[in-house]
């Protein structure tokens, strides 16, 4: 049988290739003409309704959650995070946005150290340090200028390692899908405004990538709160 931690490891791996796919179809939408505002809401609806599907059809009833009021205030860190993330994604390389974004398990490695009180070890402090070294390397501030779209994925590295935090408190108290639901709910009734205030009819390639992109990060959340729940955010 294979341990916790092993488990954990597999579920961290699936979150990753999940995340890097829905890169890919941010940034073919984002080349079709879609801005970052539409990917969100299309993100958070169809990661909603995907949601909906897949408890209607595992448990036959939606959940009640008991921290919806603090899942609906996380919401406004996540729609920021996915907004800037997203603008990001859409102004840079592929890959200098993918290796920025993996700023982001730095950041909350760092924060689970200095907020939830896990013990980080040296090695893995080792890695951090490494990884931010790597950052500097890709940005290299002072010998090239600082572009927004960098100074955006790091942004929403940032932001999403605050979600993290703040979900593994949430993962020993509340299911996995009630979690996703009302986060995707939430998210979802945030980025209506924004959405509509810079609207842009998307082509039909761009809707289907936007599609795709929600129910890809339904998955991704399922996997990530299931690491979540057997081994330490760091």
């Amino acid at each position: 049988m294979m341990s916790p931690a092993l488990v954990a490891t597999g579920y961290a791996l699936a979150t990753v290739l999940i995340t890097g796919t829905q890169n890919i179809t941010i940034r073919l939408a984002a080349d079709d003409g879609a801005n970052a505002f539409l990917v969100v809401l299309f993100r958070n609806l169809f990661g909603l309704l995907s949601a909906v599907a897949i408890i209607l059809w595992t448990q036959r009833s939606l959940p009640r959650s008991r921290f919806a009021m603090p899942i609906a205030l996380t919401c406004l860190v996540h729609v920021a995070s996915m907004a800037s993330g997203y603008y990001g994604i859409s102004v840079l390389p592929l890959n200098e946005s993918a290796a920025l974004a993996f700023a982001m398990p730095l950041f909350a490695t760092a924060g689970a150290a200095l907020f939830l009180g896990e013990a980080v070890r040296a090695r893995r402090w080792s890695a951090v340090a490494a990884g931010f070294a790597g950052v500097l390397v890709i940005l290299r501030p002072g010998i090239i200028p600082l572009e927004p779209g960098a100074l955006m994925v790091l942004l929403s590295a940032m932001l999403g390692a605050a979600i993290t935090l703040l979900f593994k408190r949430f993962v020993a108290r509340e299911q996995a899908m009630t979690l996703i639901v009302y986060q995707t709910l939430f998210s979802t009734l945030l980025s209506v405004p924004p959405a509509l205030a810079a609207w842009e009819t998307p082509t039909g390639y761009a809707a289907a990538m936007m599609v795709a992109n929600g129910v890809l990060g339904t998955l991704g959340w399922i996997t990530f709160l299931r690491a979540c729940m057997l081994a330490d955010a760091s």
